[in-house]
């Protein structure tokens, strides 16, 4: 049986996880009501207005993951449980993100080349992979992730 410190922890990462859920989801519809749903062809002043906060905000969560990687040798095993749900929910972000930009880079062929959109679909794939990992697995493949993520952020700049 768990002692009562590990059951409220996996109640608050629930209701952090579902807090996020909801939020994504709200944004999502907030956006498609603006006129502004990623998943359909845009025109691409809309596009192009989107994509360096996009890029900037990619930056950011693969810091992020990047940060999350670094734990001391000793970190207590509460400690290494919550740093690695902050990991998924930064994967799943991540997710997320890059398939937008993906379907917005989509809606500028053929004036992105083939290789950059190929890359952002890659990625996604790499960040939904995450989630189905065991820790140890995801630290490698989350290093992985980083570094294809910010040469694609670089190259895209």
């Amino acid at each position: 049986m768990q002692a009562p410190t590990d059951l409220r922890v996996a109640d608050a990462m629930t209701l952090v996880a579902t807090l996020q859920a909801a939020t994504e989801f709200a944004a999502s519809c907030r956006a498609r009501r603006a006129g502004d749903d990623a998943s359909a062809e845009q025109p691409a002043e809309a596009v192009r207005r989107h994509l360096p906060a996009e890029r900037a905000e990619l930056a950011g969560l693969l810091m992020h993951l990047a940060a999350s990687l670094v734990a001391p040798e000793d970190e207590p095993e509460e400690a290494l449980r919550l740093r690695h749900f902050d990991r998924l929910l930064t994967a799943r972000r991540l997710q997320i993100l890059l398939r937008t930009l993906h379907q917005r880079l989509l809606s500028l062929y053929p004036a992105v080349p083939d290789a950059t959109l190929e890359t952002a679909r890659l990625l996604e794939a790499e960040a939904t992979h995450l989630v189905d990992l065991d820790p140890e697995a995801f630290r490698g493949a989350a290093s992985a992730l980083v570094a294809g993520g910010l040469r694609f952020v670089s190259a895209a700049g």
